[in-house]
C-alpha cells in the first residue's frame, strides 16, 4: 500500500480535472508572501503557525475585512500531495517530510528508546497529516477543563463551537444498511468549514471485529459526537463527501479566505522571538528557514500576537522570548522577561502499545491484499479515481471502542485505592515548583473521579478489519516536559514525554493488553483464526507483559498537548480562560498546548472548537477595547 500511494500523484492531477472542486487557488493572490520584504510593517494580529488552529483563527478574524492579519508558517503550502488528500494514505506510515525532525530524549521506562515527536510543518498542520478520524471526547473530558478553574470551557459551552466548525453529511441509506452506520445529525451542526462524512466502503473483517466487541458485552452507542463517546460506535472521517478527499484546515478555512486582501500568509519563515516590552507583546522577529538570508525582520502587532505553533512550538517560542521558568532561561543566557514556571510543563500525549495478530484464515480481499496483488491494486485505484468509491476512500477506519477503566479491569477498585494512597508528586518532573504541584494535585483529584466513572474512557482501540491494533491510553497520570536546548536555544527542543514515569500508568496498560487479547479470542473472530505474533502467546505473566509493553509502546500517536496549560497562575497555568498569557498583555495561545487535561479523543476536532472559541474571545477583546 505504501508503493500504491507513491503512484498516485499523476492520477491525482487527472482527478483534479475530473472533480472541479479540487481546483487550486491562484498563486497570484496578494496575501501569499514568500519574503519578509513583501510584508507590511505592522498588522492588527500576527498569528504564529498556519496549522489547524492558526488558519481557523485567521479566517474568523479577517471575515469582516476591517482587521489585518499576518500568519507566519514554517512549512509550505502543498495542494496536490496524494499522501495528504487521498484517504487511504492516512492509514499507513506518515510522510515525514511534512514534519520537523524532532525526537524525544531517551525514555527510561521504554528501555531508553528515543522516539519520533510528531511536529507537523505544513500549511494546515496536524489536520493535513492526521488519520482523518473526526471524533470528540465525552462530557467528562471537557467538564474537567472547567473544573480546573476555567469558566466557560465545559462541554455545554464548547459544544456550539464543535458544531460551528463542521458540516456533516450522513451516509446513504444503502451504506447504513450494508455497514451498520449509525449517527445523530443533531450532534453536528450543518454549515461549518470542515466536512465530516462516511466512506462508501468498509473491509468485510470489520463487521466480525465489531461483533467480537459485542461478544465481550460492550454496548454500542448510536453517536459519540454528542458527548457520550463511550462504548462501541462509528466515527466519521474528515472527508469531503463529494470528492472523497481530506477535508482539513487548508481546504476548509484557508481556501475560503484566500482572496481577502487584509489576510497575508508568509510561508517558509521561523518566528525567532516575540518582541516584549514592558510586559506587552509588540510583535515578532522572523527569519527565513532556508537559503543564505539570515536577516532578522521585526513585524509589529497593533493588537495581539497569537501563538498557534502547537504543543512543542508555542512553549519553545515563549521560552526563547524570555517567558518561562526562570532557571531554564538563565541557564540558556536568555533575559527573563517573566518567570512563568508552567511554560513547557504538563506535557501529555496518548501513548500506544501495539498488539499484532495474524488472521490465518483471513477473508479476501483484506487490508493487505493490495500489497501482494498488482491486479487488486490497479482495480482499487481505478475505482477510486473514476468513481470515488472503494477501499481507497477509507482512512484509518471509522469504528472504535472507548472504554472506562471498570470495563477493562475487574480489579479496578484496587488501582483506585493505590492512586488515592500514592504520593504522586514523587513521580513528577524535577522542574515542578509548588504551583505546578498544586495544579497536578487538582488534576489528580479529577482523574481519580474519571477513573472511577463509567462515563470516562481510559482505553481506545481503533479497528477497521486489520489484525494489528494499537491500544491507546487516554488519560495518563505521567507528565512530561518540553524545553529549549540551553546550549543552543534555536536547535531542536528537548522533548521528554516521561511515558510510564508514574508506575500506575503501566499497571493500566497491562490491563489493556489482557482485555484486548480477549477480543481477539471472542467467538465472532473465530472464523479468521487469529494467531498472536506480538507480544506472543508465551508472554503471560504481568512481568512478561510489562517487559513487552516497554518494547512495543510509543509515547505518542501524534497528540501532544498541555504545555501552555489553561489554568490559574497559582496552579502552574500559562494562560487563563481568555487564552491570554498570564502577566503579558497582547499575547495569547490558541492551540492544543492550552488543553490542561488530555481528552479521550483524537484532538483535531477539539482544536477546531478551541480555535472557534478563541476567535470569539479575541473579537470580544477587540470590541471592548481591552487588546
Amino acid at each position: 500500500m505504501v508503493r500504491l500511494i507513491a503512484d498516485l500523484a499523476a492520477k491525482l492531477a487527472l482527478f483534479v480535472l475530473i472533480v472541479p472542486c479540487l481546483a487550486l487557488p491562484s498563486r497570484g493572490l496578494a496575501q501569499v508572501k514568500s519574503r519578509a520584504s513583501e510584508l507590511s510593517e505592522s498588522y492588527d494580529y500576527i498569528i504564529v503557525g498556519g496549522g489547524t488552529s492558526g488558519l481557523g483563527v485567521a479566517d474568523r478574524l479577517t471575515q469582516d475585512g476591517t482587521k489585518t492579519v499576518l500568519v507566519v508558517e514554517y512549512g509550505y503550502l502543498e495542494d496536490m500531495s496524494p499522501d495528504i488528500l487521498v484517504p487511504a494514505a492516512a492509514t499507513y506510515g506518515r510522510n515525514m517530510s511534512h514534519f520537523l525532525d524532532y525526537m524525544s530524549v531517551p525514555q527510561i521506562e521504554l528501555n531508553n528508546q528515543t522516539t519520533i515527536a510528531y511536529a507537523p510543518t505544513i500549511v494546515g498542520g496536524a489536520s493535513a497529516v492526521d488519520h482523518m478520524i473526526f471524533d470528540r471526547g465525552s462530557v467528562n473530558d471537557y467538564d474537567n477543563w472547567e473544573k480546573l478553574q476555567n469558566p466557560g470551557w465545559g462541554w455545554n459551552e464548547l459544544f456550539p463551537y464543535f458544531q460551528k466548525s463542521v458540516t456533516f453529511t450522513p451516509p446513504t441509506s444503502g451504506e447504513q444498511e450494508k455497514y451498520g452506520y449509525t449517527y445523530d445529525e443533531s450532534a453536528y451542526g450543518g454549515n461549518g468549514p470542515i466536512y465530516a462524512s462516511y466512506p462508501p466502503f468498509q473491509w468485510p473483517q470489520q463487521k466480525l471485529q465489531w461483533n467480537a466487541w459485542l461478544d465481550l458485552g460492550v454496548k454500542p452507542t448510536k453517536e459519540g459526537a454528542g458527548g457520550e463517546a463511550l462504548g462501541l460506535f462509528w466515527i466519521p472521517s474528515s472527508m469531503d463527501p463529494k470528492t472523497k478527499t481530506r477535508s482539513y484546515a487548508k481546504t476548509g478555512y484557508y481556501d475560503a479566505s484566500s482572496s481577502r486582501e487584509n489576510y497575508h500568509i508568509l510561508m517558509g519563515y521561523q518566528a525567532r522571538e516575540i518582541v516584549i516590552s514592558n510586559l506587552r507583546a509588540e510583535g515578532i522577529i522572523i527569519q527565513a528557514r532556508a537559503g543564505t538570508n539570515t536577516t532578522n525582520t521585526k513585524v509589529s502587532a497593533k493588537r495581539e500576537v497569537v501563538l498557534a505553533a502547537g504543543a512543542f512550538g508555542s512553549p519553545i517560542l515563549l521560552q526563547r522570548s524570555g517567558v518561562g521558568p526562570k532557571d531554564l532561561l538563565r541557564s540558556a543566557g536568555i533575559d527573563v522577561k517573566l518567570d512563568l514556571p508552567g511554560v513547557g510543563q504538563n506535557l501529555q500525549d496518548h501513548s500506544a502499545t501495539i498488539l499484532q495478530y495474524n488472521y490465518t484464515t483471513n477473508l479476501e480481499p483484506n487490508t493487505l491484499t493490495a500489497n501482494i496483488s498488482p491486479t487488486f491494486k490497479a482495480e482499487v485505484e481505478e475505482e477510486y479515481f473514476n468513481n470515488q468509491t472503494g477501499p481507497m476512500t477509507v482512512g484509518y477506519g471509522n469504528s472504535a471502542v472507548f472504554l472506562p477503566l471498570s470495563a477493562i479491569d475487574p480489579n479496578y477498585e484496587n488501582l483506585l485505592a493505590k492512586l488515592a494512597a500514592q504520593d504522586s508528586a514523587n513521580f513528577l518532573p524535577s522542574t515542578y515548583d509548588t504551583t505546578l504541584q498544586a495544579g497536578y494535585s487538582l488534576q489528580k483529584t479529577l482523574l481519580q473521579a474519571s477513573f472511577a466513572s463509567h462515563k470516562s474512557a481510559i482505553l481506545e482501540v481503533w479497528f477497521h478489519g486489520d489484525p494489528t491494533v494499537l491500544l491507546v491510553f487516554q488519560k495518563p497520570l505521567s507528565r512530561g516536559t518540553v524545553s529549549i536546548n540551553t546550549t543552543s536555544p534555536f536547535s531542536n527542543p528537548l522533548i521528554d514525554p516521561r511515558t510510564f514515569s508514574n508506575p500506575l500508568d503501566l499497571e493500566i496498560d497491562v490491563s489493556m493488553v489482557k482485555y484486548v487479547r480477549k477480543w481477539f479470542s471472542a467467538a465472532s473472530q473465530g472464523s479468521l483464526t487469529p494467531v498472536e505474533n506480538l507480544p506472543g502467546n508465551a508472554v503471560q505473566s504481568d512481568e512478561q507483559i510489562i517487559a513487552a509493553i516497554r518494547q512495543l509502546s510509543s509515547p505518542s500517536v501524534g497528540h501532544p498537548m498541555g504545555t501552555c496549560a489553561m489554568m490559574p497562575l497559582k496552579l502552574g497555568g500559562v494562560v487563563g480562560p481568555d487564552l491570554l498569557v498570564h502577566g503579558i498583555k497582547g499575547l495569547s495561545v490558541v492551540d492544543a498546548s492550552i488543553m490542561p487535561l488530555a481528552p479521550a479523543t483524537h484532538p483535531i476536532s477539539t482544536v477546531y472548537a478551541v480555535a472557534e472559541k478563541a476567535s470569539d474571545l479575541i473579537k470580544s477583546r477587540e470590541s471592548s477595547g481591552s487588546c
